[in-house]
């Protein structure tokens, strides 16, 4: 599988950011104006929801992968085995997605600026 556990959210909850930031981003920097990303540029408000983005899977990741394990014993050895949550999506924990996003925030805004 591509994700385990709650690591499904992860690419919604960019989608979401990065989406609600290219919508949001008129009203409140245009106020309103229609033809907004006619005349001014698109990649401000594209930044401005990676980061969002990132902060929010960072969080949430933190919270999911925290260190709360649970010990079980192993039926065939006997042996006492931590068990850990995992939250993955496409192979990577969330709060790296978190982190991934914030790179790619801060590169959009970046190259927005040049």
């Amino acid at each position: 599988m591509v994700w385990s556990g709650k690591g499904f959210w992860a690419i919604p909850i960019i989608i979401f950011c990065v989406v609600g930031g290219f919508l949001a981003w008129p009203s409140v920097a245009g106020n309103g104006q229609e033809g907004y990303y006619v005349t001014h540029n698109a990649l401000p408000p594209l930044g401005v929801g990676w980061l969002l983005a990132g902060v929010v899977l960072y969080l949430l990741g933190k919270r999911l992968n925290r260190a709360s394990s649970r010990l079980i014993i192993d039926p065939t050895t006997g042996r006492e085995m931590a068990e850990r949550p995992n939250h993955h999506a496409f192979y990577l924990p969330v709060e790296y997605w978190g982190v991934l996003s914030l790179l790619m925030g801060l590169v959009t805004l970046a190259e927005s600026f040049f």
